[in-house]
């Protein structure tokens, strides 16, 4: 648990109550030595009292409305189900960034730029 991150994300403004509630649990989760946060959605919702749709439609804004996370999307390689992402905050550690390859998108991503 990170008080810098969490004091970094209450700075942040221009976001909604349950943007900035969401960031905040985020910061709030963070590890200083891992460089990422993991909590799950349903924990997050628990914590700001909101919907598991709220909080996904507060985390794609924080991601590529606002760039404030980078989230990384995590699977077992057993069952290929989907487990508890990360969440990185560049602008709070710089040290803190999702690795390119598996960043969290919202569909498919062209790749043929630069080919």
């Amino acid at each position: 648990m990170s008080k810098g991150a969490r004091e970094w994300a209450w700075e942040q403004e221009d976001l909604t109550t349950l943007q900035k509630f969401v960031l905040v649990t985020i910061g709030d989760h963070f590890n200083d030595r891992t460089h990422y946060a993991w909590p799950s959605q349903t924990t997050i919702a628990g914590k700001v009292s909101a919907t598991r749709e709220g909080v996904n439609r507060a985390i794609k804004h924080l991601a590529y409305g606002v760039g404030l996370i980078e989230v990384e999307d995590h699977y077992d390689p057993r069952s290929n189900q989907q487990k508890s992402s990360r969440y990185y905050l560049p602008d709070y550690d710089p040290k803190s960034r999702a690795p390119s390859r598996v960043r969290f998108t919202d569909g498919p991503v062209d790749n043929s730029e630069g080919q």
